[in-house]
């Protein structure tokens, strides 16, 4: 599986002004129920997915061969990448099935009002908030 794009490493920063403080996302109305959106967070790239049940962001490249995962679909707490069908666990971003052997980089979000926060810190303790 030499093929994964992931880096051994999740916890290597990601340069991101004062990592400290949530950045606006959105509005909940950008986020579309079932279907990844991508947003910007200070320079990098993150989808955020809102579903029936909760709220994700993710890395938006599958850790296998890079797949773009804005066109994945969710099932059961997981995210299904289209091209070779890893699937990963949106709480935690491990992957439960193969080919994909990294995981995918999950971001902590919040919900205030109508308004959607993304933070830098990775969310490595898998909290999931609900919709």
């Amino acid at each position: 599986w030499s093929s994964d794009v992931c880096s051994s490493d999740l916890t290597t920063p990601i340069p991101i002004r004062n990592d400290k403080i949530w950045r606006p996302a959105g509005r909940l109305d950008d986020f579309p129920e079932g279907r990844p959106t991508a947003v910007d967070l200070d320079g990098h790239p993150v989808l955020v997915l809102r579903t029936s049940e909760a709220w994700y962001a993710f890395d938006p490249l599958c850790t296998h061969r890079g797949a773009p995962l804005r066109d994945a679909y969710h099932v059961g707490g997981r995210l299904v990448c289209l091209w070779h069908g890893s699937e990963f666990d949106l709480a935690t971003g491990l992957p439960r099935t193969r080919p994909a052997t990294c995981p995918l980089r999950i971001w902590r979000i919040a919900v205030e009002g109508d308004q959607v926060y993304l933070r830098r810190d990775l969310n490595v303790g898998g909290d999931v908030v609900p919709t």
